[in-house]
């Protein structure tokens, strides 16, 4: 055999045999430490890097055995280091992302770069109709902790939206307050969005027309849940206190 295919057979039967020691060894000792079933599973996966140490000890072993058995040592050594550094990365990353340990130290800005508006809304927000009475949005304030109620259609088109600022204003009107229908006081929502818009462009529309609350909008224009301000801090505080927990239980 040439010596460049017999380079090539011994490459592969050192990292075939290198690959397989460090899955087998990581293993074992996930095991007999009792780490989690994840660290069982995937510590393999990060362990396919190598680099100055294996190189260092092959320009060692070449000056031991000078001639053609060293400069195959470099030559082996150094292919497979290059190998296993292009893929080693991604298996690294392939390794956290299935143990489930991905995205865990992150802040809520980068909750909000990541999020969009169906992720925020409320979609269980009661819905006030057109003709509703004020004594009927009364009773729907009363019932719910909401501080902004969108006003729909028959269609569910949103029309309007209600706050307590406008309920302030109607009690004022004591005489005609029973002739108050929601379309005859409530306020129009400067704007709108989509489910799939980006929360940071949510944030930014909000700003934009000093909005305390975003109705959110499917692609027929329907109604399909409410955002509001205090509601984003609350969800992002919740979903950052269930990372920092699942980070804590995974040590």
């Amino acid at each position: 055999w040439s010596v460049s295919i017999l380079a090539v057979i011994l490459a592969v039967v050192y990292f075939i045999g290198r690959t397989g020691g460090k899955f087998l060894g990581a293993f074992l000792g996930a095991k007999i430490s009792k780490a989690s079933p994840n660290v069982r599973k995937y510590l393999g996966l990060c362990l396919f890097s190598q680099a100055g140490v294996a190189i260092g000890l092959s320009i060692l072993a070449g000056q031991k055995f000078p001639g053609e058995i060293g400069n195959l040592i470099i030559m082996i050594i150094t292919t497979t280091t290059f190998i296993v550094q292009l893929i080693g990365p991604p298996f690294v990353k392939l390794a956290v992302i299935k143990a489930g340990e991905a995205g865990l130290n992150i802040t809520e800005e980068d909750l909000v770069r990541r999020s969009f508006a169906k992720d925020i809304l409320n979609s269980k927000v009661p819905r006030i109709r057109e003709n509703m009475t004020y004594n009927e949005i009364l009773t729907i304030f009363s019932e719910n902790d909401n501080l902004y109620y969108p006003v729909v259609n028959k269609n569910q088109e949103i029309t309007g939206v209600f706050s307590i600022e406008i309920v302030k204003n109607a009690l004022m009107v004591r005489d005609v307050d029973h002739f108050l229908l929601a379309h005859d006081i409530m306020e129009r929502p400067p704007a709108v969005c989509k489910a799939q818009t980006p929360m940071t462009d949510v944030e930014d529309l909000m700003k934009k027309y000093h909005m305390e609350y975003m109705p959110v909008i499917d692609e027929a224009n329907k109604l399909i849940g409410m955002i509001e301000r205090r509601g984003i801090q609350r969800l992002l505080s919740g979903k950052l206190l269930e990372l920092k927990q699942k980070a804590a239980a995974l040590g």
